[in-house]
């Protein structure tokens, strides 16, 4: 029994077959998915929510730099009363931030490259990280 359909006969199948599986696809979704079957979903809202102003800039030192100190200060602004952690190689240190959001601490370098992340953390959760880099070094330039 072989009969060839027209091209007609083809196309309107095949639309049926097509609007067939979409039906079922869209019955397992509303299956799958409680939500979906709401008739109120969109009044919870947009899935994405409102920018966190949470800040943190860092006023010294600049990044990449030079130093011939054995020693330097890493100050900044943050939010205020927020949990700064700044983290070298091999040191650690917290400071919190003055009601200004103002913060700051003396951090020993290490002969040669020094990396610090500086991390302000709030009381809602919220955080922000800078890297500064600084090179120290022991002989003075002529």
């Amino acid at each position: 029994m072989s009969r060839q359909l027209s091209q007609k006969s083809f196309i309107i199948s095949s639309f049926l077959i097509l609007l067939v599986g979409l039906g079922f696809i869209a019955g397992l979704y509303f299956l799958v998915n409680p939500i979906a079957g709401q008739t109120n979903w969109l009044s919870n809202g947009p899935v994405t929510t409102d920018p966190i102003s949470f800040n943190l800039e860092i006023a010294t030192p600049d990044d990449n730099i030079l130093s011939f100190d054995k020693s330097t200060i890493i100050s900044g602004q943050t939010s205020a009363l927020a949990t700064v952690i700044i983290s070298g190689i091999d040191q650690d240190s917290e400071v919190t931030a003055d009601k200004n959001g103002d913060f700051s601490r003396v951090v020993n370098l290490d002969e040669g490259p020094n990396s610090f992340k500086i991390t302000a953390y709030d009381d809602q959760g919220n955080f922000k990280t800078v890297i500064r880099n600084i090179y120290y070094s022991t002989e003075a330039l002529p």
